[in-house]
């Protein structure tokens, strides 16, 4: 039997060096250094039953993918190019009492469009999650669009 250990996922593309550009942001906050609790039970749901699913794969394919651990020293520490994730984690999980496991999605600018619970997750399954992640591209493409302000046609 394989042991499971949050944050192993290996179905998308996490922490690349490309460029968010105008692209939604696909956030996993994951706890790697203790095996049990909330925050285990929320990894595994997630890692083994939703990111491990082809339509998911495939959806988040258009998403820049950021993976991060809450205990990591290295948590909020700046990383070029990764600013609105950055961003929003320092509003929002600055202090480690802040930091659960969590799944969410940012626009390009980092503003959040959606986090998932893990209740939720258990019911609807990766259908949802497919489901929420093509409106967040949508919405995202909404916000790119609109900063842009209005195209001469």
């Amino acid at each position: 039997m394989i042991e499971f250990a949050p944050g192993q996922n290996g179905t998308l593309t996490w922490n690349t060096t490309q460029a968010i550009d105008r692209r939604p942001i696909l956030v996993y906050v994951f706890d790697g250094h203790t095996p049990t609790g909330e925050n285990f039970d929320y990894s595994r749901l997630l890692e083994q039953e939703i990111l491990k699913d082809k339509d998911v794969v495939k959806v988040a394919d258009d998403f820049v993918c950021e993976k991060l651990c809450v205990k990591e020293s290295d948590f909020l520490q700046p990383v070029k190019g990764r600013e609105p994730v950055q961003e929003w984690l320092a509003a929002n999980m600055k202090e480690p009492a802040q930091r659960k496991a969590k799944l969410l999605v940012l626009d390009a600018n980092g503003e959040l469009l959606r986090t998932f619970d893990a209740k939720e997750l258990k019911n609807a399954k990766p259908a949802l999650v497919v489901r929420e992640l093509k409106k967040a591209k949508k919405t995202n493409e909404e916000h790119v669009a609109a900063a842009a302000g209005p195209q001469k046609r």
